[in-house]
């Protein structure tokens, strides 16, 4: 016995089905390929995509989505500030290039080594307001901070996850900290991290870093700023960043063909003009998508969603309505 719906019913159940397929399909593919983690792919990834002198930011839906806000010049698109972005970057890696002024005994004497540095590889965890702690293991570094106590971190995020290669610089004051004022949590992400042991690290002073410049370039816009030490000390990191890795191998990897498809009705493009596209980071207020027609640039937007997903689970499911709707725009039903 055929269902007497009306054509609206029909479409309502049409959607149902393709949003509790296609979140379906998001929970069978959380894994990396074997014998890869999540960030080794991330991080192999590479393209012109996200390559900053290839990226425009001039992609606006001429549609309107019920799941995005509409963005104008006059009001941009929802997105984490560069005090977020920074503390984004601090909190996803655990290592940088600590610089420190080249002083102590053995130092080159002469003026053309005045002011010089040297940079050590740190590992590192921070803490509430966002200042790396470290156990220096470089000699020359002791050395240095011992005549003058300032110093830079520079960190990066690798490709692939969250912020998409971007990096931050602290300059500011070291200080040596005793081990006892590290969580039992930091001390446990310190020594995996470092390779010692947590009573190894306990038996020594800890430094941390006390910021009082802090510099923020975002490599997905190609854009750089300056952010104040109070301000960057009161942000908080995207609340997704440690699912972003696994996130955007589903998305750019397992869902191609739905995100090409979103991508060109998004755009207002055919399917078959999208020559690239990729997610390239995700955070509680919506991504950042960048697509390449034929041999142009890429064109990076910022889509922002109304109801901000909280969790993993809450932005794929923010994906799956999307495709889900792409799919229903190219089809005419809507």
């Amino acid at each position: 016995v055929k269902p007497n719906l009306s054509p609206r019913s029909m479409l309502l159940v049409t959607l149902t089905l393709l949003h509790t397929l296609v979140l379906s399909a998001f929970r069978c593919s959380v894994v990396a390929p074997c014998g890869q983690s999540p960030l080794d792919v991330g991080a192999a990834r590479a393209s012109v995509l996200r390559s900053p002198s290839a990226i425009q930011c001039c992609v606006k839906s001429s549609v309107a989505w019920p799941d995005i806000i509409d963005s104008s010049d006059a009001s941009p698109s929802p997105s984490l500030s560069a005090a977020e972005g920074a503390r984004t970057v601090l909190d996803g890696c655990n290592g940088g290039a600590l610089w420190t002024q080249v002083s102590g005994e053995g130092a080159p004497n002469c003026a053309a080594s005045a002011g010089l540095a040297t940079a050590s590889h740190v590992v590192y965890v921070t803490d509430d307001a966002g200042s790396p702690f470290f156990h220096l293991t470089d000699p020359q570094a002791a050395s240095n901070l011992r005549e003058h106590k300032q110093a830079s971190l520079f960190v990066r995020t690798p490709r692939g996850t969250a912020q998409a290669g971007s990096g931050v610089t602290l300059i500011g004051q070291v200080e040596n900290v005793a081990a006892e004022e590290l969580s039992n949590s930091q001390l446990s992400v310190l020594s995996a991290a470092s390779g010692l042991s947590a009573e190894q690290l306990a038996a020594h002073d800890v430094q941390r870093l006390i910021p009082c410049h802090v510099h923020f370039t975002d490599a997905i816009y190609g854009v750089q700023s300056w952010v104040s030490p109070d301000e960057y000390s009161r942000a908080a990191p995207n609340m997704l960043s440690s699912d972003v890795t696994s996130l955007l191998h589903k998305v750019n990897d397992k869902h191609a063909q739905d995100l090409a498809r979103f991508a060109a009705v998004y755009a207002g493009i055919s399917e078959s003009d999208v020559h690239a596209c990729e997610v390239l980071s995700i955070d509680q207020l919506g991504f950042d998508l960048s697509i390449m027609r034929g041999s142009e640039q890429a064109d990076v937007t910022r889509v922002s969603l109304k109801v901000p997903p909280q969790t993993a689970e809450e932005a794929t499911s923010a994906f799956t309505k999307l495709f889900q709707e792409a799919y229903a725009r190219q089809q005419g039903w809507l």
